[in-house]
């Protein structure tokens, strides 16, 4: 399984801002696992 962060909050990461909320995709996952 791997998860990764995306969206605005990679954008204000690396433009050093406090990020407003996380998303994520989780990729390699069964539902159960989830």
């Amino acid at each position: 399984m791997k998860i990764y962060l995306v969206g605005g909050a990679v954008r204000d990461r690396l433009l050093q801002r406090p990020a407003g909320d996380h998303d994520w995709v989780v990729v390699g996952a069964t539902p159960a696992q989830m």
